[in-house]
């Protein structure tokens, strides 16, 4: 009696084994009859199933089905879509992808499903083909980085980042082992891989900093400049980061190593020169500033912020004679700057702004003036500084109506530049002017 179970439960075990063999086969078939949809569902059986989830070949084509669905469809030339070529044991598989890509909608993350079915045909098989896996985790590592590129662009983070952790998944396929154990061939694949890395890193950290996530971004911002290939932007950004946390030590020492790695880069100038001002060394920023300025001369930025120095360093004098010496070096600095880069609005508001300022301050001079001589000649250079900063400020508005106004940059010149407007009409008498500007500022409130 025991004998009798015994060949039956022999006989059931046999059978299960070769009805999930069969699933292997069915899915091997479908594939060259193009139905991949009945692929997916036999070979979904066949690597969940006790007898065949170690399977070498059952993950092998798993990992073909699943990486065809994940994997964008191309075309040639003349429009034909171009298919996969799957080698399963020898023989190459046609797999049609607009068929493939039809089930990407209910199939979640399908190439790292591929990649979970390359690790486990690596494992399970007794003698894989490393070079077939090696070139599918190429393929898998440039479908899934140019897709999470294009998520990234389209600001679609989370999207971007589950694709990105697909190049992670590549570099620990058999526990990490399988890539390092690669032949000489395919050093260029283990180069890309850690270029890729980089890159990605590069990417979340900006993607962090961007949504103002300054305490998640900051250290793998550190962890990117441990490397001599950090780009000048990511000590930018650390040095913001420090500069919002009121750690000013911190801010200045990145500022300086990133000066030290990229001396002549401009973005960092700026800053350095920017962050003596808003400290009020004046001395060592005129130096910087002349400095940078005699060295790189057609720097417009250069000679925008040494306007700027000079106009406050114009309004700081206690005398006369200083006070104008400084306003027309500011005066020369913005209009060669302008002269350099007629483009950027800022430019020419400033310039604008500092004629408008000079006759702000002679208007109040002017109208706490009794006597009338004194305020004729007032008026005469009131007019003057009010003449010059009129066409400017016209042409800053109209340069800004030509450009993206839902920047918060350009709005904040750009109504700036209004307010300024409206005072010099009306202080030219110009009311209708004046009214147009006031409905302006009332669109932009």
């Amino acid at each position: 009696m025991k004998k009798g179970f015994l060949i039956v439960l022999v006989s059931f075990i046999t059978l299960g084994l070769q009805a999930q063999k069969l699933n292997i086969q069915n899915a091997l078939d479908a594939l060259k009859e193009n139905d991949v949809a009945k692929a997916k569902e036999y070979i979904d059986k066949a690597t969940t199933n006790e007898s065949t989830k170690k399977d070498g070949k059952a993950w092998l084509i798993r990992a073909f089905v699943y990486q065809a669905i994940g994997s964008d469809v191309t075309k040639t030339k003349e429009g034909q879509v171009v298919p996969m070529l799957a080698n399963i044991n020898g023989k190459v598989v046609k797999i049609d992808m607009e068929k493939a890509n039809s089930l990407k909608p209910s199939t979640p993350d399908p190439l790292k499903k591929s990649l979970q079915s390359f690790n486990r045909y690596i494992v399970y098989s007794k003698r894989p083909d490393n070079d077939l896996a090696a070139r599918a985790a190429s393929m898998i590592l440039l479908s899934g980085y140019g897709q999470g590129v294009k998520a990234y662009k389209a600001e679609q983070y989370d999207k971007a980042f589950k694709k990105f952790a697909l190049v992670d998944r590549i570099a620990n396929l058999k526990k990490g082992k399988f890539i390092p154990s690669l032949p000489a061939k395919y050093d260029q694949f283990k180069k890309q891989i850690k270029d890729v890395q980089a890159n990605i890193m590069n990417l979340k950290a900006s993607s962090l900093y961007n949504q103002d996530d300054y305490k998640a971004a900051l250290p793998i911002i550190l962890e990117i400049l441990k490397s001599p290939k950090a780009a000048p932007d990511m000590y930018l950004r650390a040095a913001n980061i420090y500069q919002k946390e009121g750690n000013s030590a911190k801010y200045e020492a990145m500022i300086q190593e990133g000066l030290q790695k990229h001396p002549s880069n401009k973005a960092l100038k700026n800053e350095e020169l920017n962050y003596l001002l808003r400290t009020n060394k004046i001395d060592k920023a005129v130096e910087k500033f002349e400095a940078a300025i005699a060295k790189d001369p057609q720097n417009s930025e250069y000679h925008m912020n040494a306007g700027a120095l000079y106009a406050k360093l114009s309004d700081a004098a206690k005398d006369q004679a200083t006070r104008t010496q400084y306003f027309t070096k500011a005066e020369a600095a913005y209009k060669k700057a302008i002269s350099l880069d007629g483009d950027k609005p800022n430019y020419q508001f400033n310039l604008g702004s500092l004629y408008y300022n000079k006759a702000a301050k002679i208007g109040t001079v002017m109208n706490n003036e009794a006597d009338n001589a004194k305020y004729k000649k007032l008026k005469v250079g009131f007019d003057a500084a009010l003449g010059k900063a009129l066409p400017i400020l016209e042409k800053t508005k109209a340069t800004l109506e030509g450009k993206d106004l839902t920047s918060a940059g350009n709005l904040s010149t750009y109504k700036s530049t209004l307010g300024a407007l409206k005072k010099a009409y009306v202080n030219l008498n110009k009311l209708d002017k004046a009214g147009e500007i006031t409905k302006l500022l009332m669109k932009y409130k």
